[in-house]
């Protein structure tokens, strides 16, 4: 028996079976047609990621992975975001955000107040830096299940780490998830993701 894959490339641009929507799945209003390899997420959808339709998610691969992404907002006007999250009662994000004149990373913290499927979430912008490109790749390091440290860089820079380690929690029917998600703008806005690499 073969071992269940976690790393994507998503050939075709669609998403392995490891992954499930966080609302009932409509790929067709989710996901535009993609060339080559590459995950392309429409926009257009507002609130935090524990309500975010936009969301595709898989559960933790191992105690102790790290992962990296690249995300980027090309093909999108101001107010989108792209981002990657590992998703739980309190979690976390690495996220690419499009402003009218730039673009900016955000490391933000959602913390679940009402710990139900409907329960709301509210949102913190931990650290925000603004960047002179559209595209960066985004690295996360997994501890014991336990914690999580975000790193980026951009296409040709170096790797700059995010802060302390973030609290990694469950979710209220499964444990910790990792997530690609999109939101903000309009639907006519895409982000796109590539090259999803996990090392166990």
């Amino acid at each position: 028996m073969g071992s269940l894959q976690v790393s994507d490339r998503f050939p075709g641009g669609i998403p392995g079976l490891q992954w499930q929507w966080q609302a009932n799945p409509h790929p067709e209003t989710r996901l535009r047609p993609a060339e080559g390899n590459g995950l392309n997420l429409t926009c257009g959808y507002a609130g935090s990621l524990w309500q975010q339709p936009n969301l595709l998610s898989q559960m933790l691969p191992a105690a102790d992975f790290t992962a990296s992404v690249r995300l980027s907002l090309a093909d999108a006007g101001a107010g989108s975001q792209v981002g990657f999250t590992v998703l739980g009662h309190c979690y976390s994000a690495v996220e690419l955000c499009h402003e009218p004149d730039h673009c900016t990373v955000r490391l933000l913290q959602g913390k679940v107040q009402d710990l139900s499927p409907a329960g709301q979430a509210e949102e913190t912008t931990l650290i925000e830096k603004a960047i002179d490109t559209d595209e960066i790749i985004v690295t996360m390091k997994v501890e014991e299940a336990k914690r999580v440290e975000y790193g980026f860089r951009t296409p040709d820079g170096l790797l700059e780490i995010l802060g302390d380690p973030l609290p990694v929690t469950v979710a209220t029917w499964t444990g910790a998830r990792l997530g690609l998600y999109a939101r903000g703008a309009g639907q006519g806005d895409t982000a796109r993701a590539e090259d999803l690499q996990i090392l166990l």
